[in-house]
């Protein structure tokens, strides 16, 4: 008897172990396309930018580079433009992160509970973040021009203010102003996606919280923030490397400017390259903002990640 089970129960593995690879070459052909559109659009990119980072480039003569090894990275670094550069974009980038994540999750309570025209404001909410980035700067930089504006025109008919104020000149306000700006823009998104989380939370654990005397703050601590963590590690994450890279909102607005006040290192990348022709110091800088952002990013999700287990 032993004899005749074996080989059928060889055969059986042996049978489970040909669907098995048989499915793993379907998995491996279907997302085969999307990873060699990833190794051309993003890997290749990527490694050029770091073989350009180890050489002195200009933009005009890009094939009469002199390899100078890691000497971008070292006059960077040695630089206080560069620090100064990072300060403002880690300003920049936790300011929107915070103010787009409690915007953000203010609207999506106001539109999970039950009111008239609920589903029209559902859909009005994503129009700041539907909208083009150039087309939000005109109208933000309208708004806030220091002759024509209408912010100042309000400030000024209120009598808030004596003289009108140069939102977008002024080294201590134009940040401030960025910030503003990016955050209406982002906090749409932020808004929908934890909406999408407050609705997976069941009624009857919430009806039961509040029946056991559990106040807002008490039910938002122990039961929606901890169901949300995880939601709140996309959200997070998405508007970290959303606002940490954002190039065309920034420059358009400012420039980097007045007095290198809203230069990131984004747009320090673009002005290098494009302005300054410094090919090779743009792909360092660049190649800099690549690894921070990873460190960043792992570093938030593994950390969030173990205090949830």
């Amino acid at each position: 008897m032993v004899s005749h089970v074996v080989p059928e129960a060889s055969e059986g593995s042996s049978s489970r172990m040909r669907k098995k690879k048989n499915r793993d070459w379907l998995a491996a052909a279907l997302l085969g396309p999307a990873g060699l559109v990833l190794a051309i659009f993003i890997l290749v990119p990527l490694l050029r930018s770091f073989f350009l980072s180890l050489f002195d480039v200009d933009l005009l003569r890009p094939h009469t580079g002199e390899f100078v090894g890691l000497g971008n990275y070292a006059d960077l670094l040695a630089g206080a433009r560069f620090w100064n550069s990072l300060w403002i974009t880690v300003a920049y980038t936790l300011s929107v992160v915070v103010l787009a994540y409690v915007i953000g999750i203010s609207t999506a309570f106001l539109l999970n509970r039950e009111f008239r025209f609920r589903w029209l404001a559902r859909t009005l909410i994503i129009v700041p973040w539907a909208i083009p980035e150039v087309v939000a700067v005109m109208i933000f930089r309208w708004m806030l021009d220091a002759q024509f504006g209408i912010v100042n025109h309000v400030l000024l008919s209120m009598g808030l203010v004596q003289e009108p104020i140069a939102w977008l000149s002024d080294s201590s306000l134009a940040l401030l102003v960025v910030i503003g700006t990016t955050t209406w823009i982002a906090y749409p998104l932020a808004a929908l996606i934890l909406l999408a989380g407050l609705q997976t939370i069941p009624d009857e654990m919430m009806e039961s919280a509040q029946l056991d005397g559990a106040n807002w703050f008490k039910r938002f601590r122990y039961i929606i923030f901890p169901m949300l963590r995880f939601v709140n590690i996309v959200v997070i994450i998405l508007l970290t490397l959303d606002t940490f890279r954002r190039t065309t909102l920034i420059f358009t607005m400012t420039g980097g400017g007045p007095r290198r006040a809203t230069e990131t290192l984004p747009v320090w990348t673009y002005v290098e390259a494009f302005n300054n022709h410094q090919l090779g110091s743009a792909s360092a800088i660049g190649v800099l903002v690549l690894v921070i952002l990873g460190l960043v990013t792992v570093g938030y999700f593994f950390t969030v990640v173990r205090k949830a287990d």
